[in-house]
C-alpha cells in the first residue's frame, strides 16, 4: 500500500480502517470486503507460482563413464549444468566418453556408417522421464573444433546440449526440425555465454 511510504515520519499518524469500522452503509462495508479478499487472493495465487516454479523443475540424473581417459573434457559439474540447461522432461541419461576406435564401432554397429561421429544419442523413453545413453567421440570433437576454429569446450556444449535435445524428441532429418532443433540449441548455448554454433554454418552437427 502507498500508506507504508509514510509509516515512521514524525507529524503523521496513519489509522487503516477495515469493514468492521464502517458503520454508515452496510455497501460500503461490503466493497471494503472485496477488496481485502482480492488481495488475500493474489497473495495466495502469487505463492502458489511459486510453488508451481519451483516444481516445475525437472529433476536430472547424469552419470559420466570414462571421463578420465579424456583431461580435455570439462568437469562433471560444468557438463551437468550444461546438459540441465537443455532439460525439459525429468532426465536420466549416462554419457560416455570414447576413443576413435570405440566411436568408429558404435557407429558402424548402430548406423551402419565407416567412420566414427563425434556424438551418437541413443534414446530410450521420452515420457513421463526421458531416459538415454549417449557417445561422445572425444578425438573427433577435437579434430572438428581445430577445424572449425572453436573452443573445445564451446563444441563439447554443443554437441552435449545437441544430444540432450535428441533423447527430448528433437531432430534435424527435414528441415523444419533442423530449424526448430537448431534455434533451441542456439538459445541454449547464448544462454550459457557460449557463441552460436551456427554462426557460420560450419557447426553443423553430423550425428
Amino acid at each position: 500500500m502507498r500508506s507504508a511510504f509514510l509509516d515512521g515520519v514524525r507529524g503523521i499518524e496513519i489509522t487503516r480502517f477495515t469493514s468492521k469500522d464502517v458503520v454508515r452503509h452496510p455497501l460500503v462495508a461490503r466493497i471494503v470486503d472485496a477488496y481485502e479478499e482480492a488481495a488475500k487472493q493474489d497473495e495466495l495465487a502469487a505463492k502458489a507460482q511459486k510453488r508451481g516454479e519451483r516444481m516445475s523443475e525437472p529433476a536430472v540424473s547424469f552419470s559420466f563413464q570414462n571421463a578420465a581417459a579424456f583431461p580435455a573434457a570439462a568437469s562433471r559439474s560444468v557438463m551437468i549444468r550444461w546438459m540441465t540447461r537443455a532439460c525439459e522432461l525429468p532426465t536420466m541419461m549416462t554419457v560416455r566418453f570414447v576413443d576413435q576406435e570405440e566411436g568408429y564401432e558404435l557407429n558402424h554397429s548402430y548406423r551402419h556408417r565407416d567412420y566414427a561421429t563425434n556424438v551418437l544419442t541413443f534414446n530410450y523413453t521420452t515420457e513421463p522421464e526421458v531416459t538415454a545413453d549417449v557417445a561422445i567421440c572425444v578425438p573427433v570433437v577435437e579434430r572438428e573444433a581445430a577445424e572449425q576454429n572453436k573452443e573445445f569446450r564451446a563444441h563439447l556444449a554443443h554437441l552435449l546440449i545437441h544430444a540432450v535435445l535428441h533423447a527430448h524428441g528433437y531432430d534435424h532429418v527435414t528441415q523444419e526440425e533442423a530449424e526448430v532443433m537448431e534455434a533451441r540449441e542456439t538459445e541454449l548455448m547464448l544462454s550459457l555465454k557460449f557463441p552460436n554454433p551456427y554462426s557460420d554454418r560450419i557447426g553443423m552437427v553430423h550425428d
